[in-house]
C-alpha cells in the first residue's frame, strides 16, 4: 500500500494521498478506458505544474475541486485546508477519476460524495 507523501511548495504542503497514488496506477483512463494515467502519456510533472493554482482555486471555492485533463480522460480530485495540528495550509491530492462524471449524487461505489465539487479549469 502507498504511503502518504509530503511536498513543500510556495508556502503550503501538498498532501499526495496514498488513494490518489493508488487511483494514478489504476487502468482505466485514456479514450480506450483501460490505460493508467502513465499509460496515456500523464506524467506527475503535468499535474504538479499547477500546483499553485490549484491551491488558490480550492482555498477560495471552500469546497472539493476537480480539474479535467481531457487528454488523460480523467479528473483530478483536491482542496485546500488550514491543518491546525501541523499548523499550516495544505493542498491535499484526493483522487483521480475517468473524465465521465465530475459530481456524483450521494456516496458511490467506493463511499465518496463529489455532489458540491467545484468544477475548476486548467489555467
Amino acid at each position: 500500500m502507498a504511503k502518504v507523501a509530503f511536498l513543500n511548495r510556495n508556502g503550503y504542503t501538498v498532501v499526495v494521498t496514498p488513494h490518489y497514488q493508488e487511483q494514478w496506477q489504476d487502468a482505466r483512463f485514456g479514450f480506450n478506458g483501460n490505460e493508467t494515467m502513465a499509460q496515456t502519456g500523464a506524467d506527475f510533472a503535468d499535474v504538479a505544474v499547477n500546483f499553485d493554482y490549484y491551491f488558490d482555486s480550492a482555498r477560495l471555492a471552500a469546497t472539493t475541486c476537480g480539474t479535467e485533463y481531457s487528454d488523460y480522460g480523467a479528473i483530478v480530485y483536491y482542496r485546500a485546508q488550514y491543518n491546525t495540528r501541523r499548523n499550516r495550509w495544505e493542498l491535499e491530492l484526493i483522487s483521480v477519476t475517468p473524465n465521465n462524471s465530475l459530481q456524483t449524487r450521494g456516496r458511490n461505489a467506493n463511499g465518496h460524495n463529489h455532489q458540491n465539487t467545484k468544477s475548476i479549469p486548467l489555467p
